[in-house]
């Protein structure tokens, strides 16, 4: 895998993490190797379908448990 591809994955992981201070480094990055601005983009938008995604099934477990759990009947 190439560096520019490295750090597409990198930035796209940093932002699914959301951790802010890495998606400063690796946007940085991606400048300094000159990278496409629809690369970036696209890669974000990868970092957010994953984080989304991940979000989605963790509600559904969640749901899913409480509902091993009595409810109050007030």
């Amino acid at each position: 895998m190439d560096q520019q591809t490295k750090e597409l994955v990198a930035l796209g992981a940093a932002v699914a993490a959301g951790c802010h201070h890495c998606i400063e480094q690796y946007l940085a990055k991606c400048d300094q190797l000159e990278l496409s601005p629809q690369d970036v983009a696209d890669a974000v938008e990868v970092g957010l379908a994953v984080r989304d995604s991940a979000r989605d099934a963790m509600e559904k477990y969640a749901q899913d448990m409480l509902g091993h759990y009595p409810q109050d009947a007030a």
